[in-house]
């Protein structure tokens, strides 16, 4: 038997050394932290009567978005023999979709014929013998597509243009006439399968493979196996989500939220159906006889606009979930805040502990600008940068909010997404990395986007049932608008009312003696060229003195 030889304290020194580089590399990157149960369980395997038992050592671990990265040590014989770290990549909820109704983007058309009694297909029990799938060769053209047949009595007789003393027949027919050749499906979602991905690396300090890196896509209940470890997801917690019970349409190659606008005209049992026109027409049509033809008043359906609203075709992202869809794959629901999963990890090797390391950091995010919207579907947002002097994850919290950021020396960007209430808006948030914590504002004033007027018109048309559909201005906003500004609005009053007031008073004294004395002036310029006149004629009227009176008064 070999001797073993005596450890000096050099080779301590070295064997420290090494643990601590170790532990030192490993903390470049964010250990949160989570919460942890350790326990041991005992596993027996029974192989043809015989019978072996081996220990394990346990860790249940809680990753959530919030506290979304654990790091681990594990030790045998007070050695350090592997690190290994488990960081949540994010919850996908995947569609196991229902189909229930194929359709087509269609336009609907109208043809008509009159007969006269006893004459082409008005025969016999006339109208009464005709029903929505009637074919009549008077209506051949629009017999080649789906649609609906109908018949109105019509006048008869010689002032008709018809022989037979009776009522004649109106013939009129339907149709939809597709306008493209896209297949469009309506289906919804009967059931979402959660799948977690979950990343793990592991650091075997007792081989030369150095660090392995495993992406792995986990199911609740369903063992994943990699090298030394198993990790099993045994409860998944998902806040309320309402949206994911909605309905979809595709048409082969983009998805988009389907809000039950309108039922399509066209209903088809199948794809293949779709594709061959073999459907049935429900349309909401309302005709009516004019004279010889038919009138028809039929609402527009045009599923081509729906695809043309960006903020229902996916991907469409907002604060809490993400929808997105890859070509030829389900439609897909990330959930990026307040999930929580419980991972239970299994040692394949012995281990005699398992210690969690937390690492601390110092890290602070300037304060940042709100921008968005409030009482909408998009939300707000905030680009932060959180710089710190290692690569780790920062911890904010705004109030109910929280979200988790990366940092690092190069100030990377992110973005805090929000849903509010109100326009004028003041977040006090904090951000961790460890055991320090530094403070910053959010602020902002964000716009209004609701449309009162199409939400009450859905409303009342019967399209929604949603009551917070519109919702109100912030009028407190607007006030505190008004009461900022009083200042400015009272000077302008008291402007206002001086320009007004000074030149009443003006025209009260000197505005009457100016306004006389100018008439006085226009007066005298018009009656000046009559005076003129006048004195002129007066002076070639006057006689000349007779010259004989005037001798002999001498």
């Amino acid at each position: 038997m070999r001797r073993r030889r005596p450890q000096s304290h050099r080779d301590r020194l070295l064997a420290v050394l090494a643990i601590t580089l170790a532990v030192s590399t490993y903390a470049i990157h964010a250990c949160q932290q989570v919460n942890v149960l350790e326990y041991r369980s005992t596993v027996c395997n029974n192989y043809d009567g015989h019978e072996s038992c081996s220990i394990y050592l346990n860790e249940l671990l809680k990753i959530n978005t919030f506290h979304r990265e654990a790091c681990l040590r594990l030790t045998r014989n007070a050695t350090l023999i592997a690190n290994i770290k488990l960081r949540w990549k994010g919850l996908y909820l995947h569609c196991e979709q229902e189909s229930r109704i194929f359709t087509r983007a269609v336009e609907l058309q109208r043809i008509d014929s009159k007969r006269c009694p006893h004459m082409g297909s008005c025969q016999g029990q006339k109208c009464a013998a005709i029903h929505h799938s009637s074919l009549i060769p008077e209506l051949e053209e629009g017999n080649k597509y789906p649609g609906r047949t109908g018949c109105m009595e019509s006048c008869g007789g010689p002032g008709c243009d018809c022989f037979f003393l009776s009522s004649g027949c109106l013939f009129y027919r339907v149709y939809a006439v597709p306008k493209n050749s896209k297949v469009y499906e309506i289906f919804r979602c009967t059931r979402w399968t959660e799948q977690v991905k979950l990343e793990v690396t592991i650091e075997d300090l007792s081989s030369s493979e150095g660090k392995r890196r495993y992406v792995l896509a986990i199911t609740p209940n369903v063992p994943t196996e990699v090298p030394s470890m198993t990790v099993t997801m045994t409860a998944v917690t998902l806040p309320p989500l309402p949206n994911l019970s909605k309905e979809f349409v595709t048409d082969g190659r983009d998805v988009a939220i389907w809000n039950n606008p309108f039922t399509p005209d066209l209903l088809c049992a199948s794809w293949r159906h779709a594709r061959d026109m073999n459907c049935t027409l429900k349309d909401d049509c309302r005709c009516h006889a004019a004279e010889n033809s038919v009138s028809c008043a039929c609402p527009t359906k045009d599923i081509l606009a729906y695809f043309k609203q960006l903020n229902l075709v996916l991907p469409v992202k907002t604060a809490s979930w993400e929808l997105s869809r890859r070509l030829n794959e389900t439609v897909t629901a990330k959930i990026s805040q307040m999930v929580s999963a419980d991972f239970d990890v299994q040692f394949k090797t012995v281990i005699e502990t398992a210690s969690l390391l937390v690492t601390n950091n110092v890290c602070n995010i300037a304060n940042s600008e709100l921008e968005g919207c409030y009482h909408c579907a998009k939300g707000a947002t905030a680009k932060v940068t959180c710089r710190s002097s290692t690569n780790t994850l920062g911890e904010v919290l705004c109030g109910r909010h929280a979200f988790v950021v990366p940092c690092a020396p190069t100030s990377p960007e992110s973005n805090l997404y929000f849903h509010l209430d109100s326009a004028r808006q003041l977040l006090n948030c904090s951000i961790r990395c460890g055991e320090t914590v530094h403070y910053f504002v959010l602020s902002g004033i964000l716009r209004y986007t609701s449309n009162f007027h199409a939400a009450m018109t859905d409303f009342i048309q019967g399209n929604t049932t949603a009551y917070h559909g519109f919702q109100l201005q912030d009028f407190h906003h607007i006030l505190n608008v008004f009461l900022d500004w009083y200042k400015v609005l009272f000077v302008s009053i008291l402007a206002v009312i001086f320009a007004l007031l000074v030149p009443y008073l003006c025209l009260q004294s000197l505005g009457i003696r100016l306004m006389t004395l100018l008439l006085r002036g226009a007066l005298t310029l018009v009656c000046y060229p009559v005076r003129l006149l006048a004195t002129t004629l007066e002076r070639f009227r006057t006689p000349r003195p007779n010259r004989d009176a005037h001798e002999k008064w001498l």
